[in-house]
């Protein structure tokens, strides 16, 4: 029961990139259903598709929602440590405050986001680092003006964009 969640999930997921979000919301809301038969409702898995759902809703313009799945499952996902989903959950932040124009909170996230992941082994660069750092240098720019802050997210930005490796998501 909880693998075929798992693919609901993913469903869910599938839906944002093809626009499909009626289909997609049921397949959260199935994805939901069997993870809390299987595995319980208070398993983190649930807390999973909260942010397969934010992301979802806020593809389909429905940012309210997608601010309260947020808001109700980040805490859950951070005490149990789900690294790729508190990714997810930072990323969706960040582009509601720029939707927003609310700098300081561009600022914040990109901060937070950057807490929550690792730091990358053996001198290398990782992708989701140099957007954080990037995204909270334009935060803090757009703020204050500061111009070694756009250069922060202009070097940032380069490095990211400079990379043959990263997922088409990361690039945009």
């Amino acid at each position: 029961v909880a693998r075929i969640a798992f693919v609901q999930q993913g469903l869910c997921s599938l839906a944002v990139q093809r626009a499909a979000y009626e289909g997609g919301l049921q397949a959260c809301a199935r994805a939901a259903e069997l993870y809390a038969e299987a595995l319980g409702p208070q398993s983190i898995e649930l807390a999973s598709v909260g942010v397969t759902e934010a992301r979802l809703r806020f593809a389909a313009g429905a940012e309210a929602e997608a601010r309260v799945l947020l808001d109700a499952t980040e805490p859950r996902l951070l005490a149990a440590g789900r690294a790729v989903d508190l990714r997810d959950a930072g990323l969706l932040r960040l582009r509601l405050a720029v939707r927003d124009n609310d700098w300081r909170r561009v600022e914040d996230a990109g901060q937070r986001l950057l807490a929550t992941l690792p730091e990358p082994t053996h001198g290398g660069l990782s992708a989701e680092r140099l957007v954080a750092q990037a995204f909270a240098a334009l935060g803090r720019y757009k703020r204050t003006r500061d111009p070694p802050s756009v250069a922060a997210a202009r070097q940032a930005a380069e490095l990211l964009l400079g990379r043959d490796d990263q997922v088409a998501y990361l690039t945009a």
